[in-house]
């Protein structure tokens, strides 16, 4: 891979299928503004978390988010991965789960009841958890659904051979550390291997291994991954954050008890928690990345909340409404953003054109 100057990075979050949604819908929305190819031509590096890392290795090798917003609308199974393409149940874990779950549940529970009034039920619940599987779910087979795209395109599936610098950062589950592919692309495992590594949510996803060492989501170790392109010598960098909570009640404010958050199930409460906690580092984490480096210009691009889907971050459902909320965050933006957008885009690209009105107000 040839050496570059590194001026601005383009950062992606993470945050599931929600995640990729957005992220495409504002990758589009900046090349309907700023031109066809704005969004390869301005940025190096490309760093991807989590979903962002998917978008990430397409748009760094020249895949225009265009065409992914129109491959996403019409549901292309050669530009947008299906559930099955993603994620497939593992039987073989499950049944090993279900009989240790079993196991594990009636020996807690014979000495909750031998051991009262010592004994607790948290000591079950504990004791089951324990025993859960790893992740019901592999996502192994996304990497095979990737290395069949880069073929059709003829884009590079190793990190020496891609036309940017990308990174893609994971979590060593053993290790308890970060480690960022595409740092070392000679020895690297391929580009879709990666995102798969970096995509493993724990608790859903079973870790991925690469190099004899188990990974998960990149998100776990980080909510922005900032410093690690600053430290590579970006001095711009655009932050892409897809997730945010969901406010469909204010306080003071009257609203049908149906749209309460507080009103739905489980995994509504916890999906919503999980926004809230990712919203709140990503904010301190772009706050501590622009205190320390004074010098650097980031700019933080996220949903408003009353625009944020109250769909959990895995649902498919929700992806044509998601990918076109963030096409309009940019061409619905407000002159102040879209001037500091114009700065960062045209500081990669001085002979750039100047940016497409859009239909909002600019």
């Amino acid at each position: 891979m040839a050496d570059r100057t590194q001026g601005t990075a383009l950062v992606l979050g993470g945050g599931g299928v929600l995640a990729v949604a957005w992220e495409v819908g504002v990758l589009a929305g900046i090349e309907e503004r700023w031109g066809e190819g704005a969004v390869f031509s301005s940025f190096d590096p490309f760093l991807g978390t989590s979903g962002g890392s998917f978008v990430a290795a397409l748009v760094s090798q020249g895949i225009a988010p265009g065409l992914l917003r129109e491959g996403f609308l019409r549901e292309d199974p050669e530009l947008m991965p299906r559930p099955a393409d993603v994620a497939r149940i593992s039987w073989a874990a499950l049944a090993r789960g279900a009989w240790r779950l079993a196991a594990g549940v009636a020996g807690a529970m014979v000495s909750c009841v031998a051991s009262r009034p010592r004994g607790s039920l948290f000591d079950v619940f504990a004791r089951g958890l324990e025993r859960l599987p790893a992740g019901f779910l592999t996502v192994d087979q996304l990497e095979d659904w990737l290395e069949r795209l880069f073929a059709r395109h003829g884009l590079a599936s190793r990190f020496a051979d891609a036309p940017r610098r990308l990174l893609i950062p994971a979590v060593d589950l053993d290790a308890g550390t970060v480690r960022v592919f595409g740092d070392a692309p000679e020895s690297d495992p391929p580009i879709g291997r990666a995102v798969a590594a970096s995509s493993a949510i724990p608790s859903v996803f079973a870790p991925v291994r690469v190099d004899k060492r188990w990974f998960v989501d990149g998100a776990v170790g980080g909510a922005t991954h900032l410093r690690r392109t600053i430290e590579r010598g970006a001095r711009r960098v655009l932050f892409v954050n897809p997730v945010v909570a969901s406010c469909w009640s204010a306080p003071g404010e009257e609203s049908c008890e149906c749209r309460l958050v507080s009103r739905g199930g489980l995994g509504q409460i916890v999906d919503q928690c999980n926004k809230l906690a990712h919203e709140a580092a990503v904010g301190a984490s772009v706050e501590a990345a622009r205190l320390r480096h004074p010098d650097r210009t980031i700019l933080l691009l996220q949903p408003d909340r009353d625009r944020m889907s109250s769909s959990g971050l895995m649902s498919w459902r929700a992806h044509r409404e998601t990918l076109e909320m963030g096409r309009q965050a940019v061409l619905e933006a407000e002159a102040p953003l879209v001037a500091r957008l114009d700065e960062l885009l045209g500081a990669q690209r001085p002979d750039a054109a100047s940016p497409r009105p859009g239909p909002g107000p600019a």
